[in-house]
């Protein structure tokens, strides 16, 4: 699990341009309990920016976006200094399943049209 959390970027704060970025609040004593629970999101503290760039990067062929809080003329979705977090093959399943939540799931509502909603629901 520890392994994966890194992978992710979870147990580590999301490089942006502000300082004052929070850190993930992990809990120190690792049990069996806290590995469970953790598992499905229980007992960590993310900012919404490290969910968002962690989601991003799942659905985005595995490759994390690098998040900026400035315009840039030349953004790149594949930064190459780094591994994919999961396989293209895995994000491809997991983007098609995301879309079908939007479209036919639990959160049907949010899928106004105009553009690709890609969903996620419950825990």
């Amino acid at each position: 699990q520890k392994n994966y959390f890194e992978k992710f970027g979870i147990l580590k704060a999301t490089t942006v341009q502000l300082p004052e970025i929070g850190q993930p609040l992990i809990p120190s004593n690792r049990t069996p309990v806290t590995t469970m629970t953790a598992s499905y999101g229980y007992g960590i503290s993310v900012t919404p920016l490290q969910v968002l760039t962690t989601i991003g990067g799942i659905i985005n062929s595995g490759y994390k976006p690098c998040p900026s809080l400035l315009y840039q003329d030349n953004f790149s979705n594949h930064p190459e200094s780094s591994p994919p977090i999961v396989s293209a093959k895995t994000s491809q399943t997991i983007r098609r399943f995301m879309r079908m939540t939007a479209r036919e799931g639990t959160a049907k509502k949010v899928d106004l049209g105009g553009f690709k909603v890609f969903a996620k629901t419950g825990t």
